[in-house]
């Protein structure tokens, strides 16, 4: 495979970088990680004073005592699985009608899967795509597992798709950036700033699809500079499925013209209660969900019911209750959580 490193950013250097240019970046970096723990400190403790909030303007304690005799062991299992109140509270609401446990079950699941369906992406992606997301959600695993999907089917050819990373300075980020180029046989470039990134759209404007990788901190900084470059390109929020409320509601905030959410760990959450208390207050598309560390683990089923089947299959209801959750006509949550081990 030809593969072709693109560094044009430092060639345009008078000389070699030297010494305290490396240090100022450091320190830049050190900054940006320090600014980007405090704000996520600040926003966490911002969840927890309005969660107690809604709790003391709820009713506290007593909301559950006044639930039904038999939705009481769900009211304990949402309060227990960290359900965030808002959400607890329209599942408990949802349920008053339901004369049984197991009614109440199906309920819970038929509003939690209708509240957060929506409608799907286009299959394929086209034009330049940029992939933003915390620290470890797995932007760079994502965007092979996009050029993968895109070259295989022969819809693409390797050559009408390229490969970005665009200010990525953490160690080892380039290289797997290369390593994922080789598995997947697409062509992988990197601009180090803005100019190297505006020259090198011009130079790949013939391609049909661009990814662009994109590193976390100062992550708006990057979407505002890549904006001012080129108006067209479309820009995918990637979070793990268990992210906390805080981490999904900033970057939601952060940048409101996302073109859609891609979620990845899906096969790791066991409460991803945020997040489907995040999709019940947006209607932001999702493109793309991912399973495993491979690249070949994305979904084919609907990535919003598979979400609602974890998490009631994890919800921490009583053993010898458990079993009639088997026979209350939970929808196809067998199956799809098979999906998740095939």
């Amino acid at each position: 495979m030809k593969e072709r490193f693109v560094e044009q950013s430092i060639q345009q250097l008078p000389g070699p970088v030297s010494d305290t240019n490396a240090e100022v970046a450091s320190d830049g970096d050190e900054l940006a990680k320090a600014k980007d723990l405090v704000e996520m400190l600040r926003l966490q403790f911002a969840e927890i004073r309005e969660e107690l909030r809604d709790f003391r303007n709820s009713g506290g304690a007593n909301r559950g005592a006044e639930a039904r005799e038999e939705h009481r062991p769900i009211a304990q299992a949402l309060t227990d699985a960290n359900v965030p109140h808002a959400l607890r509270t329209k599942i408990l609401e949802e349920i008053k009608g339901a004369r049984d446990l197991p009614k109440a079950l199906a309920s819970t699941e038929a509003f939690l899967m209708r509240s957060i369906r929506r409608e799907k992406c286009p299959p394929r992606l086209g034009g330049i795509h940029v992939i933003s997301g915390p620290s470890g959600a797995g932007k760079s695993l994502m965007i092979g597992r996009l050029a993968a999907l895109h070259t295989k089917d022969g819809v693409y050819s390797a050559d009408d798709v390229a490969i970005l990373s665009f200010k990525d300075r953490r160690p080892g980020a380039w290289n797997q950036i290369q390593l994922i180029g080789a598995q997947t046989g697409v062509e992988t470039f990197r601009a180090h700033d803005e100019e190297s990134l505006k020259s090198l759209l011009q130079e790949l404007g013939c391609r049909k699809l661009i990814l662009i990788d994109t590193p976390s901190l100062g992550f708006t900084d990057h979407i505002q500079a890549i904006k001012s470059l080129n108006s067209s390109v479309h820009f995918n929020l990637l979070l793990p499925a268990d992210a906390s409320v805080a981490t999904i509601r900033r970057y939601l905030a952060e940048s409101p013209n996302w073109y859609s959410l891609m979620l990845s760990k899906v096969d790791e959450s066991t409460q991803p209660w945020p997040m489907i208390q995040a999709l019940t207050e947006t209607k932001l598309p999702i493109s793309y969900s991912a399973k495993s560390a491979l690249l070949d683990g994305l979904f084919t089923e609907p990535s919003t019911d598979i979400l609602v089947s974890l998490a009631m299959r994890h919800l921490p209801i009583p053993r010898e209750i458990a079993n009639i959750r088997q026979k209350s006509g939970i929808s196809n949550a067998k199956p799809l959580i098979q999906s998740l081990n095939s």
